[in-house]
């Protein structure tokens, strides 16, 4: 036993009365009433199945990034704890009813392990596709109506999830054989409100599917997950504005948005941390199933399996704030740039920040926070000790610098899920190694927006070494394993100074349908060494038309020592803007500038 655990106090639960097999969640609150405000204390649970209804859950308000906001309730809402941990010793914690199992606020060192998280209906629907027309534009579906309960209405499906009745909106399709997402998606992804008949026996017709979209074909499994805006509200753990997290063996099944999303938090560490679905479920979680927006220190996730889930593996950013108007004594108006991070806190008095030039999304200003006063939950006036003069004249945004961690992704799996690997955006140092990706869309993503998700910043120094990627492209015919890039709209340009610092992609191993390896732009070092890239498939069906490696604006490249083999061609080399370049012994491959 750790120092730290014989110093805790250690609370179990059933002397509480909190037992197996009964909804816990009024005695769970009483308990947490109990202990608020005490340090070092570790709850206990018994292993067992322990039932949560909404009833008796608290409840709060919640500003929750990438989510929908609003009044939750809430089974674990742990605010202004010091030293608490939680151990479910392999326990099962089932959700009757829309609650956020665990919500973290303003507490330090914090543990949950030993628990599974799982609700009692996912909040998706899955129906089999049984029969397909191509010439009709038609596909008839089979439900099963005990588990996901559905009703018809003016030729228009409503699926019931907990109390609420939810149109098609977005939806995917998956591979029944495979279990991952079909090959090119976006073929088959109909329309929020495509036509249906009742056919009796619970099978569904469902026609009108959208211009130049696809019937879904026959065996697939089809993923209805409701409209846009309205299905991202209940994620598994939220924690926010904390400091030393550690989340080890747990599970998450099912979430009604991402199974972990957590903010401006200082130092996380996931071990064993695993997402994927339960009851012969296709799908898991809504949405990512990790998530770290403005966070600092150190963000450690290993030896992690995150899989069937509705969105990105793990995602790590900032957020870029628009700058309104300057108001004269060094404050300026900014706002919020992104309905889904309204209510974040951007920066506190200290922070460093950065002025951005929102045509190029480059940096160039920087100063420090002095005050911050909140006028609602997208707009602020802050305060600086020092301001360019003069004010530029040209759209500015503000990129918080002090809230940028460092990242090790190390030994995970990601697979089978719709969307991407990693993406990993961070001015911190970056080490994704010893991982297996079989994901639909690009594996490892840097990337970052100013113009829809905000998503910041730049990087300055990512390693991704002795990873495996496997079947690259059988869902996404233009995945990469690695794409490098700064998002631009019609209206913005790259910036005189690269957006990305140094990325190294060295002795991966690469199992690819089609023929993509790395595409790179607007980064000051790009290194590709020794890695191989072996032809999944006897067949061209599936080979993308882009360049095997594919750079553009990027001041120093080596590519060298990498090796293509089983492909029916070499693999194309592609630079433009390429200040300096060594292309050298790549065996397969042929290069052109």
């Amino acid at each position: 036993m750790c120092a730290k655990e014989m110093k805790q106090k250690i609370i179990d639960v059933s002397n509480h009365g909190i037992v197996p097999n009964t909804d816990i969640t009024l005695k769970l609150s009483q308990l947490l009433f109990k202990i608020k405000g005490m340090d070092d204390i570790k709850l206990f649970f018994p292993k067992g199945v322990y039932q949560f209804y909404k009833k008796h859950a608290m409840e709060a308000y919640k500003n929750i990034a990438n989510h929908d906001d609003g009044l939750k309730r809430i089974a674990f809402l742990i605010n202004n704890m010091n030293s608490l941990s939680i151990d479910g010793d392999d326990s099962l914690f089932l959700f009757y009813d829309e609650v956020i199992p665990f919500a973290v606020d303003k507490s330090k060192n914090f543990t949950i392990k030993n628990v599974k998280i799982d609700f009692i209906m996912p909040f998706h629907s899955e129906l089999e596709i049984v029969t397909s027309d191509p010439e009709k534009k038609s596909f008839i579906a089979k439900i099963n109506a005990q588990r996901y309960p559905y009703k018809i209405e003016n030729n228009k499906i409503l699926f019931k999830r907990f109390e609420q009745w939810v149109h098609v909106g977005q939806n995917i399709a998956f591979d029944k054989n495979t279990t991952a997402p079909i090959y090119n998606p976006p073929l088959y992804e109909t329309v929020d409100y495509p036509h249906a008949i009742d056919l009796g026996n619970d099978c569904v017709e469902f026609s009108k599917l959208g211009e130049n979209i696809q019937p879904i074909p026959e065996g697939a499994v089809w993923i209805t997950y409701g409209e846009r805006t309205l299905n991202r509200h209940i994620p598994a753990i939220h924690v926010i504005d904390s400091k030393n997290i550690i989340l080890e063996n747990m599970t998450v099944h099912t979430a009604g948005g991402m199974s972990l999303i957590i903010e401006r938090t200082e130092n996380i560490n996931l071990s064993q941390y695993f997402v994927t679905p339960s009851n012969d479920r296709m799908v898991s979680t809504r949405a990512d199933a990790t998530h770290f927006m403005n966070c600092k220190g150190d963000i450690v996730v290993e030896d992690c399996k995150l899989d069937h889930m509705l969105d990105d593996g793990i995602n790590v950013h900032g957020a870029y704030v628009n700058v309104d108007s300057y108001v004269g004594d060094n404050t300026f108006v900014a706002s919020i740039s992104h309905f889904q991070q309204e209510g974040i806190i951007f920066a506190d008095p200290g922070d460093k920040v950065a002025f951005t030039n929102k045509e190029t999304i480059s940096s160039f200003f920087e100063t420090t926070v002095e005050e911050v006063n909140i006028i609602n939950s997208k707009v602020f006036l802050i305060r600086f000790a020092e301001v360019p003069d003069p004010i530029p004249p040209f759209e500015m945004t503000l990129e918080n610098l002090t809230w940028q961690p460092n990242v090790v992704f190390k030994n995970n799996i990601i697979e089978k899920n719709r969307a991407r690997g990693a993406l990993l955006t961070t001015k911190g140092k970056v080490e994704i190694t010893g991982n297996c990706f079989y994901n639909q869309m690009h594996n490892v993503l840097l990337v970052g927006d100013n113009d829809f998700w905000y998503e910041s910043s730049g990087t300055k120094d990512v390693t991704i070494h002795n990873n495996i990627f496997d079947k690259v492209g059988f869902s996404d015919p233009d995945a990469y394993p690695l794409y490098v890039l700064v998002k631009l709209t019609k209206d913005q340009k790259y910036g005189e100074k690269p957006y990305h610092g140094k990325v190294s992609f060295i002795e991966n191993q690469i199992n690819s349908l089609n023929g993509l390896f790395v595409h790179g732009s607007s980064i000051d070092s790009l290194l590709v060494s020794n890695n191989s890239i072996v032809s999944s498939t006897n067949t061209r069906d599936y080979l993308s038309q882009y360049p095997s490696i594919n750079l553009n604006s990027v001041n120093k490249a080596v590519i060298k020592n990498n090796r293509s083999e089983g492909f029916n061609s070499e693999l194309l080399v592609k630079q433009s803007k390429v200040s300096e370049a060594v292309v050298d012994k790549n065996l397969g491959f042929y290069s052109t500038n």
